[in-house]
């Protein structure tokens, strides 16, 4: 006796909802133990991810272009010319866009910026000059943020 597709289909789709959440915890279950039992028996094996994180980091100057940062935690990358929503629409992923800056370089596209300095190249652009990548420049025009919806203005 044969049993058809839409059959099976429907059979598995059934099992899945059922068993969803345990599915899932034995999902969870297995790969820490695969990933623990990696870190034990291959003393090179790391977060891939994370090795791949830093090598980038390494590429574009280990910290921030604008103002110097040298903390890990807060480093962002911007597109300089800006692109980035545009490549996210192209569905690269941010692994694919780090292999792509490992593999073939940043040509220029691409610099490390602190968390701050980039909100502040979004929210003001005119406050940074394109293509600034000098480490020892700091932000010196003064920033203009409204403080109301009347357009009452404060410069900092």
């Amino acid at each position: 006796m044969t049993i058809s597709i839409e059959y099976r289909q429907k059979r598995d789709r059934d099992y899945y909802k059922k068993n969803n959440a345990a599915i899932l915890a034995h999902k969870r279950i297995y790969r820490a133990a695969w990933r623990k039992k990696k870190r034990e028996t291959d003393p090179d094996y790391r977060d891939p991810y994370r090795l791949l994180l830093y090598r980038v980091y390494a590429l574009l100057g280990s910290q921030c272009a604008i103002c110097g940062n040298t903390d890990p935690r807060v480093w962002q990358i911007d597109h300089i010319e800006g692109g980035g929503s545009k490549e996210r629409r192209l569905e690269k992923s941010r692994y694919q866009l780090l292999k792509e800056l490992d593999n073939h370089g940043y040509q220029g596209k691409y610099q490390l910026l602190c968390a701050n300095c980039h909100r502040i190249k979004h929210a003001s652009p005119q406050a940074i000059p394109p293509n600034q990548s000098s480490t020892d420049s700091k932000l010196t025009p003064p920033l203009t943020y409204c403080l109301n919806s009347s357009g009452t203005s404060h410069t900092l």
